[in-house]
Parts: C-alpha cells; structure tokens; sequence
C-alpha cells in the first residue's frame, strides 16, 4: 500500500558509515552510460544488517557520460540500490558480478538495459517492480484505510492484498525462468510488504486520528500474531532493506517489545503502563526480543539493531553494559564481528572528540555546508546543541514537532540551542511549515549545493535525524534520541550541561 511512497522516500536514506567489515571481503563491478546526462554522479547503496546502516558508494559521471566502481557487499549475494536523480531501483548481486547498465537521463527505470553476468536477473527485478506484481492502492486510500478500518478488517484488507500480490507472484514465477535467489528475494518481497502495513496499522491508526498515547487505544495482542509467525533463514538476508524494516517494526512496538512491558509494567488507573523505576528500557528491549523472538536468526538481527543504535546514539557504556549477549546469542560470526568492529571505531571516534570535530570539518572544506556548521558552532559556544535533520515532506518529521516544543520549553532554563536544518525541500514549503507549526528554535534551509557535504559530514541516515554536540562543539551523536523519547533525550542533555 505505502510502496511507491515508501520508495520515494528511499531516495534519500542513503548514508556512508565508517564501520568496516574485517571478517570477508565481497564486492562486484558496475558501469555503465546515462544518454544525455546532466547530473554528475548516481549512488550505489548497500545495507548492512548488524549494524543497520546504509553504506553510500558514490559513483562520478565523467565528460564521456561513463561511470563505473568497485563496490563493496555485507555479503556473499545481496540487493544492493541505484539512485539516479529521483529514481531508485533494486540489483540482486552476487559477489564477483559484473554489472553494465544503460539508461536515458530522463527516465532510469523505464529506459534501463543489462548487460554482464547479472543480466537476466536484474532484467526480471525491473519488471517485476514495473508490473507491478506487488498490488498497493493509492497513498489517500491507504491512509483512509488506516484510519477507519477495525484491526479485524485492516487485516482482512491487507490480506485480500497480499492474496492479489501473491496470485501475481505465482503467475510471475510461472513465466519466468528464475533462480532459488531469485524466487526468494521476489516472494520476501510480497510477504514483507504485507508485514509492514499490518505493523504500521497501530500506530497509523492512532496518529490520523489525533488519539495520543497507547493507553487510550490500542490494538489487542493477538493482533500481532503474523509477527510470530515470522521465520527467516540465511536465504532471507538477501532482501536486506525489507528485512532490516521487519527487524524494526518488531524492536518497536512489536510482539515482544509489548509482552515485555505487561510483564514487568504495572497498569494505572488511566490506563498506562507505568515502568517501575528499577528497570531501563534497553534491558527490557533487549531481554523482550531475547525471551519472545523465536526464530533465531530473527532474534539475532533484532539484537544488532539494538545494540548497533546504541553505539550510532554515542552510548558507548551502555553497549558495554549488554556487550556480553553478543557471545551468547549472535552466533552469526559475520553480523558479530560487524558490530563489533562498528562499536570499536565508534568508540575510537567519540574518544578523541576533537580529531572527530576536524575530521568532520576537514570533510566540507571547500563547500558550501563549511560556512553553515562554523555558524552553528560558533553562534552556539558554550551551548549543547540539538539538531533536527528534516524534510518538508517527511511525516515522521512532522510528527516529532508537538514533543520539540515540549522539550524545548522542558529545557529552556538550561545552556541548550536547538536547531532546525530542512534538506531536500521546496523553500516555500518549509516556509509555510515553520509559519504553520510556530516551531521556535534557530532554523536552516539546506540548498542542494550544502545537502550533500553535510549529510556525507554526519552520516545524516534519513530522515528526520537528529545530532548532538556538547558544550565545547563537539558531536556527541550523530543518530541521538528524537523528541519523542522525551525521558531519554533529556537525560542525556541534562548531563552534557553540567559536564
């Protein structure tokens, strides 16, 4: 349903992590030639899984309109994303592949063609997304879907859709000569999709209809009965985007993540679960996914992504705390010496602050994003300082505005700036949206030409994302909690005022 806007939203997701992979080295080989060409590069993104990162390949197109690079895979075989301008598509890639492709400036998904040793296959991937096999409805009508429907008839409505997609996929399969890989990436593909509006259904249905807060609506457990039902294997990991957002929606808001609260939570008299003060949250995550996850590999992914946004939030201590569950439970050796490694350079980062800060500024020197972070910095010394990495069009973003004006007032008696920095927007749109929300704070609009060197400079991994420096303008975070984790964030600024 969410599939063509979910895509558009991709486009801009792509950051590049420091974290390298010591344990096996994978890559493959593309080039190719875009017929009258205006941009001057397109980017490679590859996903990996332990630490829930993308890794951003940017390629140059040289004066002949040629590109080409060697680029580096999480693992053996996987599907990898070429962005072009405002298109995306998908390659399954083995590693060791050789890859040309050529397409026309002005449409990359229509006008593509193959050539190599991958050729056929990702011929099949375009057409599969072209169809399309998966059947969505229109953005409005998923949204009014979302609101209106019972949980009851949300799911029959989702499964009526899975049952066309599948149908379709079925008849796919029939047509075509495909390999094992590609049977499973295709068939992940219709079931992930389907996972993912039925985990986003609580959630949505709350926030379009303006019910704040879980205690006052909520959806019973057995609702999430298709998340129990999940089982992956290693054939799986190749659907890397899809399966990093299925280890998402169970982290947050999952089966396990609300078994674990009635299990250690005592319910109010309104409704709410109140924790108890003895317990932290990322315990509670973690055991959650530990005691109710019962598909191994699923638990293992769904404890990288924790522990990984641990050491991407700069809680170095904390990940120590927990860093023992890696031996005991990720017997993965990939995903854990992934992480580890993640965890060793970020460390290593955030203990030397001030080389982090020149690496940073080394980074965009020459560009147009240099005079914009010497601004921040120094207009805000002495200062923490909280940024929100937004978009005009992103509606999480939007969403996190109501708790950036309760943290802000929470705060305002403290040493804290907050900042606003809007990317890839129509200026008149963000206009309208600060006059709209009478959002307070110091706000930045980010030309095309700063975009880019900045979101390389910080590892902006989507949005809304949101860094932290502290008092003497080094970066704390660059992934840290969002508003609406309010008890968390303000903890974590109340320390850096008084350090």
């Amino acid at each position: 349903m969410n599939r063509v806007i979910f895509i558009l939203l991709l486009i801009f997701v792509f950051t590049k992590s420091g974290a390298k992979d010591h344990s096996v080295n994978f890559a493959f080989v593309i080039s190719g030639k875009v017929h009258h060409d205006t941009q001057k590069s397109l980017t490679i993104g590859v996903q990996n899984l332990a630490i829930s990162k993308f890794i951003e390949f940017p390629l140059k197109i040289d004066s002949n309109k040629m590109f080409s690079g060697n680029i580096k895979l999480a693992d053996s075989i996987q599907d990898v994303f070429v962005v072009y301008k405002d298109e995306l598509i998908k390659l399954l890639v083995h590693s060791g592949d050789s890859i040309h492709m050529e397409f026309e400036s002005s449409s990359l998904k229509r006008s593509i063609k193959f050539s190599g040793n991958a050729k056929e296959d990702n011929r099949l991937l375009i057409k599969f997304d072209t169809i399309p096999v998966i059947k969505t409805v229109p953005y409005s009508i998923s949204l009014e879907k979302s609101k209106a429907l019972s949980p009851d008839k949300y799911l029959r409505f989702c499964d009526s859709l899975f049952q066309e997609s599948l149908n379709a996929y079925n008849d796919f399969v029939q047509e075509h000569k495909l390999t094992p890989e590609m049977k499973s990436w295709m068939r992940n593909e219709v079931e992930y999709n389907s996972l993912l509006d039925k985990s986003s259904y609580p959630d949505q249905h709350r926030r379009l209809n303006n019910m704040i807060g879980y205690w006052k609506w909520d959806v019973a457990d057995e609702y999430f009965d298709f998340q129990k039902a999940i089982n992956i294997s290693d054939i799986d990991l190749i659907n890397s985007l899809s399966i990093s957002r299925v280890v998402n929606n169970i982290n947050f808001g999952g089966y396990a993540d609300r078994q674990k609260i009635k299990e250690s939570h005592h319910k109010t008299e309104s409704g709410h679960w109140a924790k108890p003060k003895s317990l932290d949250d990322d315990s509670l995550a973690l055991f959650g996914v530990i005691e109710h996850v019962n598909n191994d590999l699923l638990r293992q992914l769904c404890l990288c992504e924790l522990l990984g946004g641990m050491v991407t939030s700069g809680e170095i201590e904390k990940f120590e705390k927990y860093q023992n569950l890696i031996a005991r439970y990720i017997k993965n050796q990939r995903l854990a010496k992934q992480l580890l490694s993640y965890y060793e350079e970020t460390k290593h980062r955030f203990e030397n602050p001030e080389m982090n800060r020149q690496a940073i500024l080394k980074e965009v020197d020459g560009t147009a994003a240099k005079s914009i972070i010497d601004s921040i910095l120094f207009d805000n010394r002495g200062n923490v300082i909280y940024v929100d990495c937004w978009a005009a069009w992103c509606a999480p973003c939007l969403g996190e505005i109501p708790y950036s004006k309760e943290l802000m007032m929470k705060l305002k008696d403290l040493p804290v700036s907050f900042l606003f920095l809007c990317f890839d927007s129509e200026k008149d749109k963000w206009r309208k949206m600060i006059e709209k929300t009478k959002l307070g704070g110091t706000h930045y609009f980010i030309s095309k030409g700063s975009s880019e060197p900045l979101k390389k400079a910080f590892s902006i991994n989507g949005y809304p994302t949101y860094l932290l420096f502290d008092r003497n303008g080094n970066i704390v975070s660059n992934n840290t909690f969002r508003p609406s984790e309010q008890d968390q964030i303000v903890k974590k600024i109340k320390q850096l005022t008084i350090k």
